[in-house]
């Protein structure tokens, strides 16, 4: 349900800040939601270095203060989650996504998780300027400290992950609706599908 913020959740900021403290460092900046709805979603821009880190990581923070409406005989283990996006520059765009993705279940009074795809209107159009990639699978992030989110960040009884967007083509979008999530993500590490976003790459089907 989304509203405006009533309730507090500074305990659960507080554990999530920590945790992100650890797998990135110092965020470089925290881009502030204006409204004070329900959750808050702030997005959180982490610069290279960290741990290696050779490239920004754009981190949500916020979504799993609430759990998602999950569908009967779905896990609540999937209840609570938050979005994480690789890229080489912090473009706002990029931003605006990660918080549009981690407002989305609360909005839609809906559940996001990975295999989930989301194209960019009906019909699906170019997500970026000159690009190819109309919409998003939604998946695990395949970063192996960030996969360990789990173990680190449990909020309100549930385990918190990162969901990772990666923008498709249509092309693999259909290959996705017609032969499945695995599929496509079998595709996907055939040609070593690259955790940096490129928004103006081309089809891999």
């Amino acid at each position: 349900m989304m509203g405006f913020a009533v309730q507090n959740t500074a305990d659960f900021a507080e554990l999530r800040e920590q945790v992100y403290q650890e797998l990135f460092g110092t965020a470089a900046k925290i881009s502030h939601e204006v409204f004070p709805l329900i959750p808050h979603i702030d997005v959180c821009i982490y610069p290279p270095g960290h741990a290696g880190r050779a490239f920004y990581t754009l981190v949500s923070s916020g979504m799993s203060d609430l759990p998602m409406e999950l569908e009967e005989g779905v896990d609540r283990a999937y209840r609570r989650r938050e979005i994480i996006l690789y890229c080489e520059t912090p473009e706002e765009e990029y931003v605006d996504m990660v918080r549009f993705f981690g407002r989305f279940p609360f909005r839609y009074s809906t559940w996001l998780g990975a295999g989930h795809t989301i194209p960019n209107g009906d019909p699906p159009q170019p997500m970026f300027e000159n690009s190819k990639l109309v919409a998003i699978v939604l998946t695990d992030t395949v970063v192996r400290s960030d996969s360990e989110l789990a173990d680190k960040l449990v909020l309100g009884g549930d385990p918190v992950e990162f969901l990772w967007p990666i923008p498709i083509t249509q092309a693999e979008l259909d290959l996705k609706l017609s032969r499945g999530y695995g599929a496509l993500m079998d595709r996907f590490n055939e040609v070593e599908h690259p955790v940096i976003l490129n928004p103006r790459r081309a089809s891999n089907v």
